[in-house]
């Protein structure tokens, strides 16, 4: 029998041996196996030709090539379709000429993961700002002579400023140590600072010049506890004082408040009361003006400075060269004014 002629049973159905030569029990390959084969071949090629997929949990990125510019990083990151919903990525070697996914700035470090923000371009965190107010102690200490070391309270009244400690030693080493016989003036007295330290060095009277009530008791119990006998102290404006007063001194300490601005009146107030060969400390928050200076014929023979503090001792430009040594009576206290005691 040949392949040919199949016997009746066989489902009337003809089978042809294929060309490699094949058994009939092969099985047929009909129209609907053939347009299946095609699909699946089609299909595969596209997969080939797409190249490999790489998953990024429920979505696909496709792996960039290697070889183009900014390639060799990969980036697995959301989908083109979740990015444009305006979800925010990272772009990690980027190719040169890409445009950037719109979106808010990033303002982080890279890798940093830690936000900066903007930064000032000055360079000063508060540039512009006004400095901060002086730091007003409690209390000063004397830095000299036999009361060396004691302790002057320092009141809470506007505008206090007690001198630096550092400008006190710089004064009375400008001065010497030894003011034996030296009549001395502190005008605006405050803490009386620097009339005790003249005191403290032996000055034979010092006279100290307040116009605040609880300034002036503060004085007069520094005077008691320290047994000063030879300060005076006078309740009363020091420009007036000054100017009515006939007393004369070997050094007028003038520290008026820097608010105020009264350097050059307190300097012209204080020109007639200079004995002969005496000087006079001015401090200030400025150099002295030295048209002042020329107007009452003084001139600077020292000066320092001390953060915000300017500090000047001045003297006549007639200046002898010897100065009267020795006790003198106490200064008589002008109409209007009246003693603290």
């Amino acid at each position: 029998m040949t392949t040919r002629d199949k016997p009746a049973g066989s489902g009337g159905r003809s089978t042809r041996a294929g060309a490699s030569g094949r058994s009939g029990a092969a099985r047929t390959t009909g129209p609907l196996e053939v347009a299946t084969a095609k699909h699946d071949r089609k299909k595969k090629a596209a997969a080939v030709a797409a190249g490999p997929k790489v998953a990024a949990g429920s979505q696909s990125a496709t792996r960039k090539p290697a070889g183009k510019a900014g390639a060799g990083k990969s980036t697995a990151g959301p989908s083109a379709a979740h990015e444009a919903s305006g979800a925010n990525s990272a772009a990690v070697g980027k190719p040169a000429g890409s445009k950037a996914v719109a979106g808010p700035p990033v303002t982080g470090k890279p890798g940093g993961g830690k936000s900066t923000g903007s930064k000032s371009t000055s360079g000063r965190p508060n540039a512009g700002a006004p400095l901060p107010p002086a730091v007003v102690p409690n209390e000063v200490r004397l830095i000299g002579g036999q009361w060396k070391r004691s302790k002057l309270p320092v009141a809470d009244r506007p505008g206090l400023r007690p001198t630096p400690d550092r400008v006190r030693e710089t004064l009375f080493n400008w001065l010497g140590q030894d003011l034996a016989g030296w009549r001395v003036l502190d005008a605006f007295a405050g803490t009386g600072a620097l009339g005790f330290e003249a005191a403290s060095r032996g000055a034979t009277q010092v006279v100290l010049l307040e116009n605040d009530g609880a300034l002036i008791k503060s004085l007069n119990a520094s005077r008691l506890k320290l047994a000063a006998t030879q300060l005076s102290i006078y309740r009363g404006e020091a420009l007036v004082w000054m100017r009515t007063s006939p007393a004369q001194f070997d050094l007028l300490l003038l520290d008026p408040p820097f608010e105020a601005n009264l350097f050059d009146q307190a300097l012209t107030a204080a020109r007639p009361r200079l004995a002969p060969g005496g000087m006079i400390y001015l401090e200030s928050d400025r150099e002295v003006s030295a048209e002042i200076l020329t107007t009452l014929g003084l001139e600077v023979w020292r000066s320092g400075r001390a953060g915000r503090v300017f500090f000047h001792l001045l003297r006549a430009v007639e200046l002898v060269a010897a100065k009267a040594v020795g006790a003198a009576p106490a200064p008589a206290a002008p109409e209007g004014a009246t003693p603290a005691n």
